[in-house]
């Protein structure tokens, strides 16, 4: 291995250091990403739930206004 290192000016007390701090980079890199979901700070998650449930509100008030409609064009041709 001496020999192969030698060239470049590279001894190889340097290759075990080298290799440990790449293996414990890796290792705190892969720690950081316990989770692939992206975190969304605790206001902005409230502000998309108070839209989502403002939305699902106005879909359902809008379905019954298409229901009564629905059987007012009934109640016309029948």
């Amino acid at each position: 291995m001496a020999e192969v290192l030698r060239p470049w000016g590279i001894h190889s007390s340097d290759l075990v250091r080298i290799k440990r701090t790449v293996e414990q980079s890796s290792l705190e890199a892969f720690r950081e990403r316990k989770s692939r979901k992206p975190k969304v700070e605790v206001e902005r998650y409230q502000a998309f739930e108070a839209e989502k449930n403002r939305l699902e509100a106005t879909i359902l008030e809008q379905a019954a206004e298409l229901a009564l409609l629905k059987k007012k064009i009934v109640g016309v041709k029948g």
